[in-house]
């Protein structure tokens, strides 16, 4: 039975060259997760080179299907594939194409792209022509869907972090050595991500020894136990730890928690940054629920 074809593709403001490589980044690919699809890394060999395999979990437990991929046709910067080896498609192969695109535009022109991304995918459904029947026209919608995230995630990544790097390498510092506290939360886990993504080499800060395989300095807020010296020599630090805010009812113990977790804190670190060695040149704090004051029933927006 004849296969099915989807393809799309977007503009985006980075050379080629750039752009093929941010994909090999380990992180590019959590990066294109859409946040609503139940996809889970379950194992990774090597990065996007011919040979290479990622293993993925599709769906929620205990309905899972594991979905793998083989890379091959690696030909930098211009194309890589990947090819189902097993999973819940009859056949799959998606072609990652990189191509020069339109010559850059004056600074205030809003099309300056200089790379073009092509992504192709041929697929068979399952069940043959009763698969295609029932399953044709939802999964062209769900690529339709999926690759608008990509190529939004994509093209504002990539382009941002192109700015970044010829910014850093008129300062002649390509990458960046940055401690985050609260690297594993809703903001936290996409910026490490997307940190990642550009080369920058990430520490976390945290409660537990063990964060998503990163490299950790140990804390006790609570406690006020930080050594010192541990976190000298960062470029930068991004404080995001604290009280989730969205996990229970805001009942007046839980309130204290919310702010002590923050005061608290943002004290222990402050005075460590400024009593170590090395501080660093930056530190970046952010905790929103605070930020206005206290303005009672009045709508706030990000001008306010």
């Amino acid at each position: 039975m004849t296969g099915q074809h989807w393809s799309g593709d977007c503009d985006i403001n980075a050379p080629v060259e750039f752009t093929f490589n941010w994909h090999e980044q380990p992180a590019a690919f959590e990066r294109l997760i859409p946040p609503w699809e139940p996809v889970q890394l379950a194992r990774r060999e090597g990065s996007i080179h011919n040979g290479d395999v990622t293993e993925l979990l599709v769906g929620h437990w205990p309905l899972q299907l594991r979905w793998v991929a083989r890379h091959e046709n690696y030909r930098p910067p211009h194309e890589f594939v990947d090819v189902q080896t097993s999973g819940p498609f009859a056949s799959w192969r998606h072609s990652h194409q990189f191509s020069p695109g339109k010559q850059p535009q004056p600074a205030d022109s809003a099309v300056q792209a200089q790379c073009r991304l092509t992504d192709s995918i041929e697929y068979r459904l399952p069940l043959g022509w009763l698969g295609q029947l029932a399953g044709r026209r939802m999964v062209q919608r769900k690529l339709d869907r999926m690759f608008r995230w990509r190529h939004h995630i994509t093209r504002h990544d990539v382009a941002a972090l192109w700015r970044a790097a010829a910014d850093a390498k008129a300062k002649e510092k390509a990458t960046m050595r940055i401690l985050i506290s609260g690297a594993s939360g809703l903001v936290g886990s996409d910026l490490v991500s997307y940190l990642k993504g550009g080369g920058h080499e990430l520490v976390a800060l945290s409660r537990s020894s063990s964060t998503n395989g990163m490299q950790t300095i140990t804390w006790d807020p609570a406690s006020g136990q930080l050594d010192t010296e541990a976190v000298s020599g960062f470029d930068a630090v991004v404080h995001l730890a604290g009280e989730g805010i969205a996990s229970g009812r805001w009942n007046e113990a839980r309130k204290r928690r919310i702010r002590d977790s923050r005061v608290n804190g943002t004290r222990l670190l402050s005075n460590a940054l400024a009593a170590c060695s090395a501080p660093p040149k930056v530190m970046v704090c952010a905790s929103a629920i605070g930020y206005y004051g206290d303005r009672g029933n009045e709508t706030l927006t990000e001008n306010s």
